[in-house]
Formats: structure tokens, sequence, C-alpha cells
């Protein structure tokens, strides 16, 4: 399973404008400063789809840079 934090689509661009006070809060929290990438989030769904990972099983991906695992809540 995939688990991405917040990724830079669109749709979070028009919701998340760089100078508002929730989108300061989010990078604030995020260890890794910043929110990933459409095609960071592909290139992990590449990987598990790879024959390469055919035993990985039953396991949550986390591609959130760091927040699941940061002491900070938002």
């Amino acid at each position: 399973m995939i688990a991405p934090g917040p990724v830079a689509t669109e749709l979070f661009k028009q919701a998340s404008p760089p100078d508002a006070a929730q989108t300061k809060a989010l990078l604030a929290a995020v260890p890794l400063q910043r929110v990933s990438e459409p095609e960071e989030i592909a290139h992990a769904i590449d990987f598990l789809l790879h024959p390469l990972s055919g035993f990985i099983t039953g396991q949550t991906l986390h591609i959130d840079g760091g927040l699941t695992i940061s002491a900070t809540r938002i």
C-alpha cells in the first residue's frame, strides 16, 4: 500500500498557496520541509510493481517526507 503525504498536485497548489499560514505550518511539520512531487509517488509505485519487488507484501510505504514519524502534528 502506498500512503502518500501531501503531494504538489494542482489541487494542492490551489488550496495551499505558499504564503498561507496553513501551508507554512504544514511545511514546518514535514522534516524534509517540502511536499512531494507526483513523480516521487509514481516512482514508489513503479518500485512495488517491479518483478524484483515480488516478495514484498502486506506493507505500507509512507511517502511523506518524514511527516508520519515526526513528533509534530498538524
